[in-house]
C-alpha cells in the first residue's frame, strides 16, 4: 500500500470521529471540492488526493471551534487562534500523533499532523470574484506581517516584515486577521441565498445545497449538497473526465509518520 493510500485511510479514521461529534452536537457539515468530487466519481478519495475538505455553515463552524474539549485527545483544532504562526484563514483538524509535513508549511512553528480541512461557509455576493479580491488583499497583508519563526531567523526577512507592518499602519496580526474575518462575514444576514468560500471561488445556491444527501465515501457515508451535480459542474466543468497526470495535484509531503509515539519509543 502506497503512502498516499495510507494517508487517505488515516483521514477516514479522523472524519469518522468528527462526524460522530457533529451528530452529537447537531452540527451541519458537508463535503466540498475534491472530497465531493471523489464521492461522486470514485465513491471515495480521488486516487491521488491526500486530504478531506469539509465545509460548515458559519454558525456551525463557530460552534465547532469551541468544542476542542470534546474531541479525542490526539485531535487538535488548528487555526490562527490556537497557533499564532498558522497563516491560513480556515481551520484544520490535526492528528497530533502523526506527521504530514508539507514543504510550503515546513518552516512554520505549528503542528504538522495528518489533517482534515474545515472551511467556514458564509453568505456571499453575486460578484464572487470581487469579494475574493477583497479577501485576498486582506490575507496578503496578514501573511506579509506575520512574524514567523522562519522570518525571525533572517535579518532581511525581519526587515521586510517590519517594512510591511509600517505600510499597513503597524496593525497587529490579530487586527489584520480580524479584517479577513470581517470580509468573509460581510454578507451574512443579507439574504443573498448563496453561501460559499469566496477565496476558493466555491459557492452554491441554498436551494441546491439543502436538504443534504448522504453519499458513499470509502467505507462510510458523507453529507453532500443536494444538487451535487450542479455544484461539481459549476466548479470543475465536465467533472467525470479524469485530468491529465500533470494536473493531478496533491500536497506532496516531505515527511509522513503514522505513529509518532511508536517512532519515538524506538529512538
Amino acid at each position: 500500500m502506497n503512502t498516499t493510500r495510507q494517508v487517505q485511510l488515516h483521514q477516514v479514521k479522523i472524519i469518522k470521529q468528527l462526524i460522530e461529534l457533529f451528530e452529537e452536537e447537531s452540527l451541519t457539515y458537508f463535503a466540498i471540492g475534491g472530497t465531493a468530487l471523489g464521492a461522486v466519481r470514485h465513491k471515495g478519495f480521488i486516487p491521488w488526493d491526500d486530504d478531506i475538505d469539509i465545509a460548515m455553515p458559519r454558525n456551525d463552524y463557530d460552534r465547532f471551534l469551541k468544542l476542542q474539549g470534546k474531541l479525542p485527545t490526539n485531535l487538535f483544532i488548528q487555526n490562527f487562534s490556537t497557533e499564532s504562526e498558522y497563516s491560513l484563514y480556515f481551520s484544520k483538524v490535526r492528528d497530533t500523533n502523526t506527521l504530514f509535513i508539507e514543504n510550503r508549511m515546513s518552516t512554520f512553528d505549528i503542528n504538522h499532523g495528518i489533517f482534515i480541512d474545515i472551511f467556514p461557509w458564509d453568505e456571499v455576493s453575486d460578484d464572487l470574484l470581487d469579494q475574493k479580491k477583497l479577501i485576498d488583499n486582506a490575507a496578503r497583508k496578514f501573511r506579509r506581517t506575520l512574524l514567523s519563526k522562519r522570518k525571525r531567523s533572517s535579518l532581511a526577512k525581519v526587515a521586510k516584515t517590519l517594512f510591511y507592518k509600517a505600510i499597513y499602519g503597524f496593525k497587529s496580526s490579530t487586527e489584520l486577521f480580524k479584517d479577513i474575518d470581517n470580509k468573509h462575514r460581510q454578507h451574512n444576514g443579507k439574504g443573498t441565498k448563496i453561501i460559499g468560500h469566496a477565496p476558493f471561488k466555491d459557492a452554491i445556491h441554498v436551494e441546491d445545497l439543502y436538504p443534504l444527501q448522504q453519499l458513499p465515501f470509502e467505507d462510510i457515508t458523507i453529507a453532500c449538497p443536494k444538487n451535487i451535480e450542479k455544484y461539481l459542474t459549476d466548479k470543475y466543468g465536465d467533472y467525470m473526465v479524469i485530468p491529465k497526470k500533470e494536473d493531478q495535484i496533491c500536497h506532496n509531503p516531505i515527511e509522513v509518520c503514522f505513529d509518532l509515539e511508536e517512532r519515538n519509543n524506538h529512538v
